[in-house]
């Protein structure tokens, strides 16, 4: 009975001690994070994430961290991960998350999560509706240079656009 009791307490000490170097790492994060050093707080949310990777949070503030940044591609995935994990962990995701599509050029993505924030905070609503005028005004542009980048030796003025 005291080998169980032992086993039990050593057992209690070591979750403690994980949830506290999350905790801690988190912390750091944070801090890095509000002092803009976004490589640095990249690193050190990696780091919670190799001890939980399906912390939501910890997937958010590295999706963030990565938005941040000059790597702004890979925001999308880690945020997307942390939505799907607890979509209401924050309720600006869909805002971040589609800025993040918008970064990676997947303008469907991007539209509905912008859509679903203006749905979700109606006193937010416009921005929303700004920033998917926006991509449906990219969106337009891309599809009008297609030609163009399918054939770029059609005519004389597309070779200015490349150069």
């Amino acid at each position: 009975m005291r080998k169980l009791f032992v086993i039990i307490v050593c057992l209690l000490a070591a979750a403690t001690v994980y949830g506290q170097s999350v905790k801690e790492l988190v912390a750091e994060g944070d801090r890095l994070h509000s002092k803009k050093k976004y490589k640095d707080a990249i690193a050190v949310f990696k780091k919670a994430l190799d001890i939980n990777p399906d912390d939501a949070s910890v997937n958010f503030k590295l999706g963030l961290a990565y938005l941040y940044s000059d790597t702004k591609s890979k925001a999308a995935g880690f945020i997307d991960k942390a939505y799907r994990l607890n979509p209401k962990i924050d309720n600006r995701i869909d805002y971040h998350l589609g800025t993040a599509f918008q970064n990676r050029n997947e303008f469907k993505q991007a539209i509905d999560h912008f859509k679903a924030f203006g749905e979700n905070n109606p006193n937010l609503s416009s921005i929303a509706a700004d920033r998917t005028r926006l991509l449906f005004r990219q969106m337009e542009t891309r599809s009008s240079l297609l030609p163009i980048v399918v054939n770029p030796l059609k005519g004389n003025h597309t070779m200015k656009i490349f150069t």
